[in-house]
């Protein structure tokens, strides 16, 4: 499986959307094996699951793209890997088994959690970019891995950043 997309950032009925790779939402999932994406243009994520699982195996992602800044309570979006985001209660997860994460763009994180759970094992992060992340936990969020490999480029890209713990849980990260 190919997917690619293009396109600019906007928004539909008042809430911002950009050109995603995969997206599962509204407590769905998707799962995806040896398959590529490719996308381009202002916060453009590649795998992205909001309230919602993803499953991905010997998935190589890519994402070009400069950061869109929303304004307002929206705030501003990077081309993003992989993000998994809690907006309604529900913690996503995503799980990556082997494959690559490549980001070019400011704020183009690699792995980005918010409220949710990552794992990522055998997986290969490369971004580029200023404030490009290679892994980013926020608001309790827990991120894991084995043989995982971490490299970053750019004005404070840094490989591994955890922040904002939530009330009742802290950011965890491991790597290893």
């Amino acid at each position: 499986l190919s997917i690619r997309t293009t396109g600019s950032y906007g928004t539909v009925g008042g809430l911002p959307v950009a050109s995603y790779g995969a997206v599962a939402s509204s407590r769905s999932s998707i799962s995806l094996t040896d398959a590529t994406i490719l996308t381009e243009g202002q916060g453009a994520a590649g795998a992205y699951a909001i309230d919602s699982q993803l499953s991905l195996t010997r998935v190589n992602i890519e994402t070009r793209g400069a950061a869109y800044v929303a304004g307002g309570s929206f705030g501003s979006f990077g081309a993003y890997g992989v993000l998994a985001n809690q907006q309604i209660g529900t913690r996503s997860s995503v799980s990556m088994t082997g494959g690559t994460v490549r980001t070019a763009g400011n704020m183009a994180y690699g792995l980005f959690a918010i409220a949710s759970d990552i794992t990522a094992n055998g997986t290969s992060i490369n971004t580029t970019g200023a404030s490009a992340y290679g892994v980013f936990a926020r608001s309790g969020s827990v991120v894991a891995g084995t043989g995982t490999n971490v490299n970053t480029s750019g004005a404070t890209a840094y490989g591994v950043y955890a922040v904002g713990g939530g009330a009742s849980q802290g950011n965890v990260v491991h790597i290893a």
